[in-house]
C-alpha cells in the first residue's frame, strides 16, 4: 500500500512538472512521416492561417492584459500546422511584438475553423499560452 501511494505521488509530480506546451521545433515535425489525418505544416501566408494568427494573438492580449501591457502589437508567425477534420484545426507558434514596451512574447495557440455554412464561419480559439523562453 505504501509503495503504490509513493508511485502515484511520483507520477503526479512528474506529470505536473512536465511542460504542457510542445516546443515549436516539434509542432507538426518534419522529422517523421506524416500520419494520415494528422497535423501537417500549413502555409504562413494563406488568408485562413493569417486569420488564425490574428485571433489567437487578440485572445492572448485580451486574457493576459494584466501581466502583459501591449495595446498595439505586431505578429511574427513562426510555424503553423493544420489538420483537416469537419473544418480545419490549427496549431500555431508566433511572436507577439509589443513596440511600446519593447517586449517580444512567444505564444502557442490552437483554433478550429468550421466548414463554411450559411451565416459565416466563426473561428473558435482553443488553447492560448505563453511559451517559456
Amino acid at each position: 500500500m505504501k509503495f503504490s501511494a509513493v508511485l502515484v505521488l511520483a507520477l503526479a509530480v512528474a506529470t505536473t512538472a512536465s511542460p504542457l506546451i510542445v516546443p515549436h521545433e516539434e509542432l507538426c515535425s518534419d522529422k517523421s512521416a506524416p500520419v494520415a489525418g494528422g497535423f501537417s505544416p500549413a502555409s504562413l501566408n494563406e488568408p485562413a492561417t493569417l486569420e488564425v494568427f490574428e485571433a489567437i494573438a487578440d485572445e492572448f492580449i485580451l486574457t493576459h492584459n494584466t501581466t502583459v501591457t501591449c495595446d498595439d502589437f505586431v505578429i511574427e508567425p513562426l510555424k503553423a500546422c493544420s489538420q483537416v477534420v469537419a473544418g480545419t484545426n490549427y496549431e500555431v507558434i508566433m511572436h507577439i511584438i509589443c513596440p511600446v514596451s519593447d517586449t517580444t512574447i512567444t505564444v502557442y495557440g490552437s483554433a478550429h475553423l468550421p466548414l463554411p455554412v450559411k451565416g459565416g464561419r466563426p473561428l473558435i480559439v482553443g488553447e492560448v499560452e505563453q511559451v517559456p523562453e
